[in-house]
């Protein structure tokens, strides 16, 4: 069960005295913190994704003013943490495993700490908050903002975020797609449980048409030897990608990632009858990174290894 949350409560008072903001630039660079995994080379979309490891803080600290929505979520330690809201909290606590929080742009915090916190860092596009608030709120999305909330437990906010805290230590070349997938879900759920919106609407029994499902399958199966996002399937239709996963997921009670992963291969096992191809070339055409990537999925779909598989066919 999720423990209650810690919300931003604006006490109307003068504002305490802030030193000047850091850059992202200054903030990474001081001697405080150890970055240990980034997701800016994987080629996502939406969020950005970055691991670091925060020795003790003797001293107030004062955050970046971030431009995205901030969410973040405590991998390994914990620390008694004081935290100075602007306008705002001033608070001291412990924080330990699966702690979670949540920072909207522009929020102006210092932080000090007196032990080794290990995070992982999501930065999520303002522009997918935007849409995704759009699809599901029953109002002008302009007025929904996600709360700053500090310190709280979500069960499933956490698998969400250590997923993609995998997928950025993993660096799994088809990551984008499910990154993408799982961003969608995390920011949707975060809107419907810690934003300023109250009306959702439900779009959970919208699926796609016949003609909808075509133009997509088309679109993947024409694609198959590239890169294929969330945002690449819904501009097809001309929908948001809100609510292009969820008539996807409505339609084939799957994640489109894990759909496009089966046709890929699906795709595969045809090649492999052609013994004029190489794996390294059907790897290619099916739109894995490496020979060794198409191997371990093949063999985890199919059961078999692609060259077994390929040595049963032309037995037969």
């Amino acid at each position: 069960m999720a423990t209650r949350p810690r919300p931003y409560r604006p006490t109307g008072g003068a504002s305490p005295h802030f030193a000047l903001h850091q850059t992202v630039a200054q903030w990474y660079a001081h001697p405080t913190l150890q970055m240990l995994a980034t997701s800016e080379s994987l080629g996502w979309n939406n969020v950005r994704v970055t691991i670091e490891r925060h020795e003790a803080i003797p001293d107030n600290l004062s955050t970046p003013n971030w431009e995205d929505n901030l969410f973040g979520l405590l991998l390994e330690g914990s620390a008694r943490v004081h935290v100075h809201v602007i306008d705002g909290i001033s608070f001291d606590t412990h924080v330990g495993p699966q702690s979670l929080h949540l920072i909207p742009p522009h929020s102006e915090i210092e932080v000090r700490s007196d032990s080794v916190l290990t995070h992982a860092n999501l930065r999520l596009d303002r522009q997918l908050v935007s849409e995704t608030a759009a699809a599901i709120q029953g109002g002008d999305p302009v007025s929904i903002e996600l709360l700053p909330t500090f310190y709280f437990n979500d069960p499933l906010l956490y698998y969400l975020g250590t997923e993609l805290a995998n997928e950025t230590r993993n660096g799994n070349p088809l990551g984008p797609l499910y990154a993408d997938s799982l961003t969608n879900t995390l920011t949707l759920y975060l809107l419907r449980k810690y934003s300023t919106g109250r009306v959702v609407r439900d779009l959970s029994s919208s699926r796609l048409t016949p003609t909808q499902w075509r133009t997509v399958d088309e679109f993947i199966h024409a694609h198959l030897d590239q890169k294929i996002s969330l945002a690449d399937l819904a501009t097809c239709l001309h929908l948001s990608v809100p609510h292009f996963e969820r008539m996807f997921r409505a339609t084939t009670h799957r994640p489109p990632y894990q759909y496009v992963l089966e046709v890929r291969l699906e795709q595969a096992k045809l090649l492999l009858a052609d013994s004029r191809l190489s794996l390294t070339e059907i790897a290619q055409q099916c739109g894995f990174s490496s020979q060794s990537h198409f191997t371990a999925h093949f063999a985890r779909y199919v059961g078999i290894s692609p060259a077994r598989f390929a040595r049963g066919v032309r037995e037969h």
